[in-house]
Order: C-alpha cells, then structure tokens, then sequence
C-alpha cells in the first residue's frame, strides 16, 4: 500500500486519464462542478488503493462508476428527505391561525382612531372631499357635480385633505 502524500501509480494513471473519465462522467450526467468533485475524490481513494492493480485504467473508471452511482444515490435520499421536510412544513403551515393576534387588533383599532381623529380634525369641506373620494369611491367629477363646485376646487380639497393627514401623522409618529 502507498503513503499517504506520496504519488502512486494509481494516482499517476487518474491524472493521464483524467479528461477521458471527465467525459465519461459528464456522459453519464455529472455537472462540471460534480466531475471536478469526483475527481478529487478518486484521486484520494488512489491513496488508500494497493499499488497492484492489474488493470488501473479499468479500475479507476470502476471507481468513478461506482462514486457516481453513491452520489445518485444519496441525491435521491435527500430529494426524498427534503420533500418529506417540505411537506410536514406545509402541514406546520396551514395549522398556522391565520387570524390577527389580539394585539394586532387592538394596535388596528388605535390606528384607525387616530386617522379618524386626524380627518376630523381636517376643515369640513376637506374632510367631506376626502371621504367622498376615498371611502365612497367617487370620481373627481362626481364629487363636484354632487357639491357643485368645480374639479380644480375638489382636487385643492384633497390636497388640503393628505397634508393634513400627513402633518398630523408625523406630530403622532403614525407609520405609514
């Protein structure tokens, strides 16, 4: 038996041989990061190989058939294993109350206060703009027609509306 750290004849014939057991291996459907592995891989077992070897080119492509079918080996178990894994996560998932925490709601319910507040807050025809445009869903035009005043008037309102909800919101440190 070799040394380990010193060259052996097996691992001499891997290195001559190394481009034909690459593409042998790429046949087989290894990456080229895979190769590269193996490769390095076979050339470690070399060391634990006695030199004897009658046919070392036969043999080393036995080794790298036999490293390839390993690694096939072991992908399947961990596919398996992770689609196992990923399927009791989902189970984890949708056990999972999708509900609102209780402090979530109350922290909602504080919120709201405060933007209702802050549209009070606002002079009335602003406020009546604002709601009618974000809570009624009506268009800029439908708003002046229903208050009888003009679009350019609707859109000033507005903009009076969200920088009041604005200041207030940076005076209370509301997020956004």
């Amino acid at each position: 038996m070799a040394a380990r750290g010193n060259p052996n004849q097996l691992g001499i014939n891997l290195v001559e041989i190394r481009p034909s057991i690459s593409r042998f291996l790429a046949a087989q459907g290894a990456s080229g990061a895979e190769i590269d592995d193996m490769i390095h891989d076979l050339y470690l077992k070399t060391f634990s190989v006695a030199d004897s070897v009658s046919t070392p080119t036969g043999y080393l492509y036995r080794m790298a058939h036999n490293l390839l079918i390993d690694r096939k080996k072991a992908a399947r178990r961990r596919e398996k294993r992770e689609a196992e894994w990923a399927d009791h996560q989902s189970d984890i998932y949708f056990a999972i109350d999708a509900a609102p925490s209780p402090e979530r709601i109350v922290i909602a319910c504080d919120y709201m206060k405060a933007v209702q507040a802050a549209i009070d807050a606002l002079p009335r025809r602003a406020a009546l703009v604002f709601r009618l445009f974000r809570i009624s869903e009506l268009s800029h035009a439908q708003i002046a027609t229903q208050l009888g005043i003009s679009v350019s008037a609707v859109e000033k309102h507005l903009n009076r509306a969200y920088r009041g909800l604005r200041e207030f919101r940076e005076r209370h440190d509301l997020a956004e």
